[in-house]
């Protein structure tokens, strides 16, 4: 169960179904796994990126952050179509920004 303060005051209780509680320490940890998860599953195969030294590098990531990597012989929209269509199927948005 939880409820909301604002100031004072002091909402209903209601019944929570999803999430971890605020500031609790698994919350970074839990992000940074389904991320994983994501790249993995979007980028699986994928051959867009830039080598450097041997490696392909497609992307490259900040907490909740990612930057996708491409070069002009790319078409970077397969990346962020792979990403926006994992990312939707496991319930999280793509900010646009």
């Amino acid at each position: 169960m939880s409820a909301v303060r604002v100031d004072t005051e002091l909402s209903e209780w209601f019944f929570t179904v999803i999430g971890v509680m605020q500031e609790c320490v698994l919350s970074p940890v839990l992000v940074n796994i389904l991320l994983e998860e994501v790249i993995a599953l979007a980028l699986d195969g994928n051959e867009i990126g830039a080598t450097i030294s041997g490696n392909l590098i497609s992307n490259l990531r900040f907490a909740d952050d990612i930057c996708l990597v491409a070069t002009s012989n790319d078409d970077p929209q397969q990346l962020i179509d792979a990403i926006h269509t994992v990312s939707s199927r496991l319930g999280l948005t793509v900010s646009s920004s």
